[in-house]
């Protein structure tokens, strides 16, 4: 979320978002907490000398500071949390330091995985239900709404309302989600199928590209760059599918729409393209 705000504020520079860096800040401590309090995988469990201690005990003291203000009447009750969920932090951050220096300390273990301790597994599955149906409704409402519109155009303007991003060296918020949505599909579905070197090649794009920049910000999974062609042929396809989604032959007509750019390296598919001919 937090590099989303700064995407919006620096790169599609909207005014309603000028003043959001401290909201940036707030929403990055809270994340770093989360990822602490939410290790489940062992290469990433908290050890003796971990970073997520520091973390841990940097947000207890930002907390207990936070609600020093609140207390001497320096900031008024809208702008601090709500008492349970200050407590309900705060004892969540204690318990996970003091059981894990417990678990590391006295029982030797190597590492702890703190997700393991703060989930109640029941009540998560019904969050996650609530969140589906709360997305389904947010979607069919935006379908509502406009059926002519672009679904993704659609995504982005209930949230912040378009502008003319037609400057020069600088991508629409459109591009620069397909250029994401690239990396990760070259990255997941394409690059952990292969080992040829030639068609890895043939995969990565530059860095420097205006449609990167959102791709530049999210950089922690190690997404990489996507090459031109499979660019403009997710692209395509997308033009395609908000042309044609309320017609029955929306997949057919979709193809076709796709067809220029994927025959668009004289006369051979862009499947060729991607991976050229050699010899092992």
């Amino acid at each position: 979320m937090a590099k989303i705000i700064r995407f919006y504020r620096d790169h599609v520079k909207n005014e309603e978002l000028k003043d959001s860096i401290e909201t940036e800040k707030f929403t990055n401590i809270l994340n770093s907490v989360f990822d602490a309090l939410n290790r489940k995988f062992t290469a990433e469990g908290i050890r003796k000398g971990s970073n997520d201690f520091d973390v841990l005990k940097t947000t207890l003291i930002w907390l207990d500071d936070w609600g020093t203000n609140f207390i001497n009447g320096k900031i008024s009750s809208n702008e601090f949390l709500t008492k349970s969920i200050s407590e309900g932090l705060r004892v969540s951050i204690k318990s996970t330091i003091e059981l894990s220096n417990y678990l590391l300390d006295e029982v030797k273990l190597k590492y702890v995985l703190t997700n393991r301790m703060n989930h109640d597994r029941i009540e998560q599955s019904f969050r996650r239900q609530q969140k589906i149906e709360k997305l389904k409704e947010k979607i069919n409402n935006i379908i509502d709404e406009d059926d002519e519109c672009d679904p993704l155009d659609a995504a982005v303007v209930d949230i912040i309302p378009d502008h003319n991003y037609c400057e020069i060296q600088k991508a629409t918020v459109k591009e620069c989600v397909i250029y994401y949505i690239c990396g990760f599909m070259c990255r997941q579905v394409i690059l952990k199928r292969t080992k040829c070197l030639i068609c890895l090649s043939a995969l990565k794009g530059s860095d420097t590209r205006p449609e990167a920049a959102l791709r530049n910000l999210k950089s922690k999974r190690f997404l990489i760059h996507p090459n031109d062609i499979v660019f403009k042929l997710v692209s395509a396809i997308e033009e395609g599918f908000v042309q044609f989604c309320d017609v029955p032959e929306v997949f057919d007509k979709t193809a076709a729409q796709a067809q220029p750019v994927a025959y668009s390296g004289g006369g051979r598919p862009t499947a060729t393209l991607l991976r050229p001919e050699h010899h092992d």
